[in-house]
């Protein structure tokens, strides 16, 4: 299913069994069931870098955002460790279950 403002615009919304997209022309966020999710065009992130999670456990380390270089010396990581306190319970049962599969 396509859902447009009027025939010949290219801004539309559109459904299927297996993909759902937003476009405007040639940007577009597309989901997809087989290959996952599309982000085509400029990306805006408007939250602070210590906001920004990567996966399940790893946060944007916030020393990255000071300028400070990250060398031999002084190594500095990308990420963080940080398990979000409300989702820990969850975390561990998912890990016991999939340990307990090998």
């Amino acid at each position: 299913m396509k859902i447009k403002n009027n025939i010949s615009s290219s801004v539309f919304l559109e459904a299927g069994p297996d993909a759902a997209r937003i476009a405007a022309g040639p940007i577009s966020v597309t989901a997809d069931r087989q290959g996952g999710v599309f982000i085509n065009g400029a990306l805006s992130i408007t939250s602070g870098i210590q906001n920004i999670r990567i996966g399940p456990i790893y946060k944007f380390n916030p020393l990255t955002a000071s300028c400070i270089p990250s060398t031999l010396v002084t190594p500095i990581s990308t990420f963080v460790f940080d398990i979000p306190a409300k989702h820990a319970i969850a975390y561990a049962a998912l890990a016991g279950l999939l340990r307990s599969t090998l």
